[in-house]
């Protein structure tokens, strides 16, 4: 009885060693797979930042790519614009010249017509610079109280029109730019109340010529 009582205990500490032994085989492999997990974790984590950093940059030039075209189209435009705006002004002697009052707002309605996503055609003269002296088209239609030029092309629920900017004031930012550098200028985004909605607008802007 002895002996058995021996044989069970040392069975049942045979066991509780080959317990533990298990338990710190099983801990071990644990920990292994843990480390084996959060290795592969880090690795596919790191690779998915890297590939999400990629696919953002290359979004990024993407879009930067179409806007830089948007934005040269517009410049374009506009630059060609002030060319032909100018070169009315310089031939104003003449009986009929090219580009007058009352043909430049029609002119800006068409170039409107064209890109159907932009907002706005405008000029903006300063006083007296504009064919005519400002005198004789007080309060008339696209000049101001003095008589200052200043028409605006826009889209209306009906088509278009042309109408006074009111808004217009010698300190604009899109004004002063082009004739303090005499360069083009481009103005930080904007947020504007357009039909009714609110739209990020930035307004690109060129300097009118006359000798």
């Amino acid at each position: 009885m002895r002996a058995n009582s021996l044989d069970v205990k040392f069975s049942l500490g045979l066991a509780a060693i080959l317990a533990c032994i298990l338990a710190g085989v099983l801990l071990g492999v644990r920990q292994d797979i843990e480390k084996t997990k959060d290795s592969i974790y880090t690795h596919v984590s790191q690779m998915t930042r890297e590939d999400l950093k990629k696919i953002l940059v290359a979004n990024a030039i993407q879009i930067g790519s179409s806007i830089k075209a948007e934005l040269e189209v517009a410049l374009d435009t506009v630059r060609t614009l002030s060319y032909l705006f100018g070169a009315s002004v310089e031939v104003s002697e003449y009986r009929d010249p090219v580009f007058n009052r009352t043909v430049i707002p029609k002119t800006q309605i068409e170039i409107l017509k064209k890109f159907p996503h932009w907002t706005y055609v405008y000029s903006q003269w300063a006083p007296d610079a504009a064919i005519g002296w400002d005198a004789n088209w007080r309060g008339l239609s696209n000049h101001d109280a003095q008589g200052r030029f200043l028409p605006v092309a826009e889209r209306t629920a009906n088509g278009y029109q042309s109408r006074t900017d009111h808004l217009a004031t010698l300190e604009s930012p899109w004004y002063t730019c082009p004739v303090t550098t005499g360069k083009d200028c481009l103005t930080d985004p904007l947020r504007y109340e357009v039909a009714g909605k609110k739209q990020l607008m930035t307004k690109i802007t060129s300097p009118i010529y006359a000798k």
